[in-house]
C-alpha cells in the first residue's frame, strides 16, 4: 500500500507543477498577445504620420522635418517592438513546451497508478481465493472426520 501512496503524493507534485506550467504559460502568452498589440499600435501610428506628412504644405519644411525625425524614431520603435515580439513568441513556445511536457509526466504517473492499482486489485482478489479454498477444503475435511 506504500507504493499507492507514494504514487499519489507524486502525481500531486506533478499535477502542482503542471498547473504552475500553465499559470506561465498564461502569462507568457498575455505578454506575447500584447507585444503584437503594440506593434500594430506603432504601425498604425507609422501610417496615419505618413499621411499627415503629405498633407504638409512644402513651405511648412521646419514641420516637415520634425515628422520625418519623429517617423524615424517610430521605426526604429517598430524594429524594438518586432524583436520584442520574436522574444515573447520563443518564451511562450518554451512555456507551452513545458507545460505539454508536464501533461505528459502526470498521465503516466497517473497511468502506473492505474495499473498498480489493478495489479493490487487482482493480488487480493488471489489471495482472497485462496483462502475461501483453504476455508472450503477446512469445512469439507471437518465434515469427513465427524463420519
Amino acid at each position: 500500500m506504500s507504493k499507492k501512496y507514494a504514487l499519489e503524493n507524486i502525481l500531486k507534485m506533478r499535477q502542482n507543477v503542471e498547473d504552475k506550467n500553465l499559470q506561465s504559460m498564461t502569462k507568457s502568452l498575455d505578454y506575447y498577445q500584447k507585444c503584437i498589440e503594440i506593434e500594430s499600435e506603432i504601425e498604425s501610428e507609422i501610417e496615419k504620420n505618413m499621411l499627415l506628412i503629405q498633407t504638409l504644405s512644402e513651405g511648412d519644411l521646419v514641420n516637415q522635418k520634425a515628422m520625418y525625425r519623429y517617423l524615424e524614431k517610430m521605426r526604429h520603435n517598430l524594429q524594438e517592438q518586432k524583436r520584442n515580439v520574436k522574444i515573447a513568441k520563443t518564451v511562450y513556445e518554451n512555456k507551452k513546451s513545458e507545460y505539454i511536457t508536464a501533461q505528459k509526466d502526470r498521465k503516466v504517473i497517473e497511468k502506473h497508478k492505474s495499473g498498480y492499482l489493478e495489479k493490487l486489485k487482482d493480488e487480493l482478489k488471489r489471495l482472497d481465493n485462496i483462502q475461501n479454498n483453504e476455508l472450503a477444503i477446512a469445512t469439507f475435511n471437518r465434515g469427513r472426520s465427524y463420519r
